[in-house]
Order: C-alpha cells, then structure tokens, then sequence
C-alpha cells in the first residue's frame, strides 16, 4: 500500500510521484520567464539556463531539468531522443 503512494510503475521504470507532483507545478512559471528572456533578446540556450537559474528556489526539479537540457543543447545532442529515463513521462 505505502508504495503505491509513493512510487508506481511506468513505462519507462520507476517513477517517485511526489517529485512528479512538483514537476506539473512549475510549467506556468517556466513559460512565462522564458518568454520574458526570449523577448529580451536571450538566445533559447541562455533563456533555459536563466529560467533554470531563477527556478532554483520554487522548482528545484523543474530547474534540473531546464539546466540539463540547456547543457545538452550546447553539447548539440537531442536530450529527448538518447536519455528517456531521465525524463517524466507524458500525461
């Protein structure tokens, strides 16, 4: 019972519900700062390292995920296509 609260199985393993609880909470907030550095004048790989950076502090995990994908873009790999267990599964 405890871990089907806490963990369930997806298609790609194990996934802690919580932090995807946290994950859907961020989006709003996320959107709207890369829009503000966007039209800034930021390039989308600086948008997503500032947005990860300003994200720190209310979204710790979605942060994570902006500033994991912002090194792969500078690495010039896909980060959808090669890690799929690093990401959360679409709703």
């Amino acid at each position: 019972m405890f871990l089907s609260k806490v963990q369930r199985v997806e298609p790609g393993g194990l996934i802690n519900v919580h932090r995807k609880e946290r994950m859907r909470a961020g989006p709003a907030d996320a959107l709207d700062l890369t829009v503000i550095c966007l039209e800034g004048g930021l390039s989308l790989e600086q948008a997503m390292l500032r947005v990860g950076k300003d994200l720190r502090g209310a979204h710790p995990d979605l942060a994570h995920e902006f500033y994991r994908v912002s090194h792969a873009m500078h690495r010039g790999i896909r980060p959808a296509s090669n890690d799929r267990s690093a990401t959360l599964p679409s709703p």
